[in-house]
C-alpha cells in the first residue's frame, strides 16, 4: 500500500520492535515482546477494520451511567491527593454484539477523569467474563471504548501508540469501533487494548508484577499517594525505592535509579513523549501512565496512556510547551545530571530522525480518515476536517520546532514540585445578565446586552465601564453544542474579563436555582489581559437562575447567579 503505513505500523503493532538504538544513548533497553499475528486477539486490533459493537441494556439504566459524573467539588476538595482518585462510576449489565458475536450478561461501566467525561457520549469499559466465567471475543475478556473527546481528528490514540511500538517501546494496541447502545448510532470510538493482568501477560515472562496507574501522580511524598495500584494483593511499599533514589546525591542517583528503574527505557519513553508533544501524559503533566514492577528484573517500566493530545499543533503554553518536557520529577532530576541529559537529548535527536516519517505519518492518517470519516456522528463530523488539519500541520512542523529546541536546549533548573489540584478558594462572584438569544459570537458585546458584576479574588476587582451580556449556543466543544451566557467587562487595570457559563441542552431552561457542577452546568472566570485568554477560577459552591430562557433568535435570555470562585486546578 504505497499510500499507507498499514503494514509498517500493523507490524509493529502486532510483533516484537526492537528498539532503534544510537550509539551514544547507552545500553539498548530491553526488547519486550507483543502479540504476534497468530494471537487471537489481533483481529480485534487489524488496523483496516472497524469493530462492529452494539449494545443492549434497560433505557433506565443507560441513562443512568450516561449521567454519572465526577463531582469536582468532592474530588479536588481537601487533602485530595492523600489517596488514589475515587470512581463514582457503577456496573451494569447488558448485552454486546461485537462483530456479530453476542455476549450475554456483559458489564458495561462509564470511564474517565475529567477531560473525556461526556453525558451524550460516554467512554465505556466493557467485561465479558464478569458474570460468565471464561467469555471472550477473539481472545478478549474485556474492551476499552474511548470517546476520544479531546480529539476531535480521532486518529491520534492509534498514530501515537503505534510509534511508541515502532521506537520499540510497550504500548497498547489501538484501533477502531463503530458503536451503538440500545440501536443509537454514537459514531467512531478509539478502542483501546486495556493494560490489565492479560495486557501484560502478552508481554511479560512474569506478570505477577505491581501494576500501577498513574493519574496526576508522581515520586515525591505528595503525588505518589495517587498511585493506583491495580495488582491485587500485592505491597505498593516498593514505589518508595524511586523516591528514595531521586533523593540521593548527584553522585549516586544514577546507580540508585538503575538498580529499580529501567532508566533506558524511560529516556526513551520521555523522548517520545517529547517528539509527540503528549503534554498529558507522565513527564509533561504527570498523568495518564501506567508503572509496571518487572519481577524479571525488579525494575519498573513505564507504559503510555491517554494519548488523545497527542500531535497537536496549537500554541505553546508552560503547560502545553513546544519542546521539552520537564514537568515530572523523574524528567527534572535525570535532565539536571550532565549524562542523563545527554542521553535524553541524543535519543530525541535520533528518535526525531529515525521514528518520524512525514510521508507515512500523511499517508496513514489519510487512510485513517477513510476508515472512520463515514461512520462518524452527528457530534463528530463538524469538527473531523479542523482536528486532521490540526494533525497534519503537527506532522509538516514538529521536525523543525523540535530541531530550534534541541539547536538550544533549556539549561537544567532546580527540581520543582507541581502545584496541588486541590480546590482553593480566591474569591466570590455574583452578576446579572439581560441579553437575547443568538448573540453569544457578537463581535461588540456592548451592543448585545447588559448585566452586573461583582466578584472579588482576595480583595474587590474594579471595573472599567459597562457590563455587557451575550447567549446563545456554543459549537465549539468536543461534546456537542453547548448553551452559552457571557458576562464581559474591562478590568480598571487595562485588562479585560469575561464569566462564561455552560449548560448542557438538556439542562435548559432549569427549573428554579441549579448548582455549578464542572460538567453539566458549568462557570468559569477568564481573565483577557494582553489579548491572552487565561483561566483564572471554576465556579462552584453556588447557584445559576433564569428569569427568561428563550431559543429563538432574539428571544429574552435573563437571569443571575453567584459562587464562590475556586483555583483554577489544571494549570493555564
Amino acid at each position: 500500500m504505497p499510500r499507507a503505513l498499514t503494514g509498517l505500523l500493523a507490524l509493529c503493532a502486532l510483533c516484537a520492535c526492537p528498539s532503534p538504538v544510537a550509539p551514544d544513548a547507552g545500553p539498548p533497553t530491553v526488547v519486550i515482546a507483543t502479540p504476534d499475528a497468530g494471537d487471537p486477539t489481533a483481529a480485534l486490533f487489524a488496523p483496516n477494520h472497524v469493530i462492529d459493537v452494539r449494545l443492549e441494556l434497560p433505557p433506565s439504566d443507560w441513562e443512568t451511567l450516561r449521567h454519572q459524573t465526577r463531582d469536582l467539588f468532592t474530588l479536588l476538595a481537601g487533602d485530595c491527593v492523600a489517596q488514589p482518585f475515587p470512581s463514582p462510576f457503577t456496573t451494569f449489565e447488558g448485552v454486546a454484539t461485537i462483530d456479530g458475536q453476542r455476549l450475554e450478561r456483559t458489564t458495561i461501566k462509564k470511564k474517565g477523569f475529567l477531560g473525556s467525561l461526556s453525558t451524550n457520549r460516554p467512554s465505556l469499559k466493557l467485561k465479558f467474563d464478569a458474570l460468565l466465567a471464561d467469555q471472550q471475543v477473539s481472545g478478549l475478556d474485556a474492551m476499552t471504548l474511548n470517546n476520544a473527546q479531546q480529539d476531535p481528528a480521532l486518529v491520534r490514540q492509534c498514530l501515537g501508540y503505534a510509534l511508541f511500538a515502532k521506537a520499540g517501546l510497550l504500548a497498547p494496541r489501538c484501533s477502531f469501533a463503530h458503536v451503538r447502545v440500545n440501536s443509537v448510532d454514537l459514531g467512531v470510538y478509539v478502542h483501546v487494548e486495556a493494560i490489565d493482568k492479560d495486557f501484560l501477560r502478552r508481554r511479560f515472562p512474569n506478570a505477577k508484577g505491581n501494576l500501577f496507574e498513574g493519574t496526576l501522580s508522581d515520586f515525591n511524598a505528595t503525588f505518589v499517594r495517587t498511585f493506583d495500584l491495580k495488582s491485587p494483593n500485592t505491597d505498593p511499599a516498593d514505589l518508595s525505592t524511586v523516591l528514595s533514589a531521586l533523593a540521593a546525591p548527584d553522585a549516586e542517583v544514577l546507580a540508585r535509579l538503575e538498580a529499580v528503574l529501567d532508566v533506558n527505557q524511560f529516556i526513551d519513553f520521555w523522548a517520545m513523549e517529547t517528539l509527540l508533544r503528549h503534554w498529558d501524559g507522565y513527564a509533561g503533566n504527570t498523568n495518564n501512565f501506567f508503572l509496571y514492577d518487572d519481577p524479571t528484573t525488579h525494575r519498573f517500566v513505564f507504559i503510555p496512556w491517554g494519548a488523545d493530545a497527542v500531535f497537536t499543533s496549537g500554541p505553546a503554553s508552560a503547560d502545553n510547551p513546544e519542546g521539552l518536557l520537564l514537568r515530572s520529577q523523574l524528567a527534572q532530576r535525570l535532565y539536571a545530571l550532565p549524562s542523563t541529559h545527554d542521553r535524553y537529548l541524543a535519543r530525541l535527536r535520533f528518535l526525531l530522525d529515525t521514528v518520524l516519517d512525514e510521508p507515512s505519518l500523511r499517508a496513514e492518517v489519510l487512510r485513517m480518515q477513510d476508515l472512520v470519516a463515514p461512520l462518524t456522528d452527528f457530534i463528530q463530523r463538524p469538527q473531523l476536517a479542523n482536528g486532521l488539519a490540526d494533525v497534519r500541520r503537527f506532522i509538516d512542523t514538529r521536525r523543525a520546532k523540535l530541531n530550534a529546541v534541541l539547536a538550544n536546549p533549556p539549561t537544567a533548573m532546580a527540581p520543582t514540585e507541581r502545584p496541588s489540584p486541590c480546590l482553593a478558594r480566591l474569591g466570590s462572584i455574583s452578576a446579572t445578565f439581560s441579553t437575547t438569544w443568538g448573540t453569544l459570537d457578537a463581535p461588540n458585546p456592548f451592543t448585545a446586552g447588559t448585566g452586573t458584576l461583582d466578584f472579588s479574588l482576595g480583595a474587590p476587582i474594579a471595573l472599567r465601564g459597562p457590563v455587557a451580556s451575550t447567549a446563545g449556543l456554543d459549537l465549539t466543544g468536543n461534546d456537542g453544542p453547548r448553551v452559552g451566557v457571557n458576562v464581559f467587562s474591562y478590568l480598571g487595570d487595562g485588562g479585560a474579563t469575561v464569566a462564561a457559563l455552560r449548560l448542557i441542552p438538556a439542562r435548559y431552561p432549569p427549573v428554579g436555582p441549579q448548582p455549578f457542577d464542572l460538567f453539566e452546568r458549568y462557570g468559569v472566570m477568564i481573565d483577557f489581559s494582553n489579548q491572552v485568554a487565561t483561566p483564572v477560577g471554576i465556579f462552584g459552591n453556588g447557584t445559576l437562575a433564569f428569569e427568561d430562557a428563550g431559543t429563538s433568535d432574539g428571544a429574552l435570555v435573563t437571569g443571575h447567579f453567584s459562587a464562590e470562585i475556586y483555583r483554577w486546578p489544571f494549570g493555564g
